[in-house]
């Protein structure tokens, strides 16, 4: 029999959702979404770099490799502390939006918006969810652009000016950039969608009047994957023109990049489904004689201005 549409709940994107809930009631709300959106995007982003590195067979000194791990590793602890891993102890992260979001989101017994707050801050935490992913992406992408900058300063201090080396960290960089920008936006999207609409559905309740914005769309999300495709292309050419004789290196980096691209393709087209099944399901409402009305978790501008059709032709009744 199949579940009735108003009643059925949207199922977890990721399967890691029992950890997730877990990370945020030790830590917090944001640090919980980083450590699944940033962290998992520099995963994927290392991994590339590391293959793309290997391919080319960059040969640098130990000082560098040693001032290159020290580095990461004070970037982490960084980017932890800013995204509020010490919340339960007072320091709820720097950034407007990451402080809202670990103030208003509550992590005990559930995750859940606390519901005695004032307009004006239903209204920063709104805002503060939709912005949240693009802010996510940009603020990773400037945490990178400064760590590679700097090894580019340490590269010509240790190795003198070698051109094929800053080529090559240019090139890693550029990888890098594109893997943690895509996904980081992507993740942190799908993991805070409830929040967003449970905030929503809060102002709506309260009369608390608010705007859904944008802050992409379905095309610029099949674009990453198809740049993706390109990219995973060039570094398999890249290691096959480099490494002819370890053939078995080429078929594991293969293998690595069909099951993230499948992973990243597995996150965006269920976001689009999820954000189709809140359309039906509203339907469904209206057809019953409920409101009809949507409160997308998604943020793409297609879904967005369909939620606004809808809200502004059911006001005209």
């Amino acid at each position: 029999m199949n579940q009735d549409p108003i009643t059925e709940k949207h199922k977890p994107l990721l399967f890691v959702d029992f950890f997730f809930r877990k990370l945020a009631f030790l830590t917090s709300y944001v640090f919980s979404v980083s450590i699944f959106s940033t962290a998992v995007a520099g995963f994927f982003a290392s991994l590339f770099a590391l293959y793309y590195l290997d391919a080319v067979n960059v040969v640098v000194s130990e000082t560098f490799m040693d001032i290159l791990k020290v580095s990461i590793v004070v970037y982490w602890v960084l980017i932890m502390l800013q995204m509020g891993i010490l919340h339960r102890l007072g320091f709820s992260g720097v950034g407007k939006h990451i402080r809202t979001m670990n103030r208003m989101i509550r992590t005990y017994p559930n995750i859940h918006i606390s519901p005695n707050e004032t307009d004006s801050d239903y209204k920063s935490l709104s805002r503060s969810l939709m912005f949240f992913p693009l802010f996510n992406a940009i603020n990773l992408f400037t945490w990178i652009l400064v760590l590679v900058l700097f090894l580019i300063g340490v590269s010509i201090f240790t190795e003198g000016f070698n051109l094929s080396i800053i080529l090559s960290l240019v090139t890693m960089a550029i990888i890098v950039f594109f893997i943690a920008i895509c996904f980081s936006y992507i993740l942190s999207e799908a993991l805070t969608g409830e929040m967003r609409e449970e905030c929503k559905r809060i102002m709506k309740e309260k009369n608390i009047p608010y705007v859904d914005r944008s802050t992409a769309t379905v095309r610029i999300k099949l674009i990453f994957f198809l740049v993706l495709f390109i990219v995973n292309l060039f570094l398999s050419n890249s290691l096959t023109y480099y490494n002819r004789d370890e053939i078995f290196n080429v078929i594991h980096f293969s293998l690595i990049a069909i099951v993230i691209s499948m992973f990243l393709a597995h996150i965006i087209f269920t976001l689009i489904y999820n954000a189709l099944r809140q359309m039906e399901m509203a339907a469904y409402d209206l057809m019953r004689g409920g409101t009809g009305i949507v409160f997308p978790r998604s943020l793409d501008k297609e879904f967005i201005n369909v939620a606004r059709g809808s809200i502004r032709h059911l006001s005209g009744f």
